[in-house]
């Protein structure tokens, strides 16, 4: 019998899954298993498939579960399609809101999640916020993704970053 790939995350971003969506797609019972390995993956697959939660369900779980740090920059998503990146923050927030759910129904502690967009639309203020307090997950383009590795400030919070997610390869 195959390893059921949702009893590699938290059992309640498992059990949100499952309420939300029932079994995993192909793509995401393929990936999930690799990502708890550590192994890097290039994930191909229609749209409409569920690659964006085969992205990020595994970062999420280990932020859930402690395993990457919440309060600095752990997961780091990067588009060359800047209306993607705001997509992906927005995308996030429905798993995010329902895991959280779960959580407090349980009586557990949530970490202080926060996604963050950076891209050349984004206010200064908002770009001062993100280097002083990293955002758990940022969504970026490859320039400004540049532009943080061209600074200090930028490289030092770039430095904690546990998952990349590279997406529009093709692009």
């Amino acid at each position: 019998m195959a390893l059921d790939p949702l009893s590699l995350m938290h059992p309640h971003v498992a059990a949100w899954f499952r309420e939300r969506y029932g079994e995993p797609t192909p793509v995401q019972a393929g990936v999930w298993p690799l990502a708890a390995e550590g192994r890097h993956i290039l994930a191909i697959a229609p749209t409409g498939s569920g690659k964006t939660l085969a992205a990020f369900l595994d970062g999420i779980s280990r932020l859930a579960s402690g395993d990457y740090p919440a309060d600095r920059l752990s997961i780091l998503y990067i588009s060359p399609l800047k209306a993607l990146v705001e997509d992906i923050r927005v995308n996030l927030l429905e798993p995010l809101h329902g895991i959280h759910a779960r959580f407090e129904a349980e009586g557990l502690a949530w970490p202080p999640l926060r996604v963050s967009v950076r891209t050349g639309d984004t206010s200064q203020t908002e770009r001062r916020r993100d280097l002083s307090k990293p955002p758990s997950i940022l969504a970026t383009t490859p320039e400004s993704l540049a532009i943080l590795l061209n600074t200090a400030k930028g490289r030092a919070m770039l430095g904690e970053v546990r998952l990349l997610i590279l997406d529009e390869v093709h692009a």
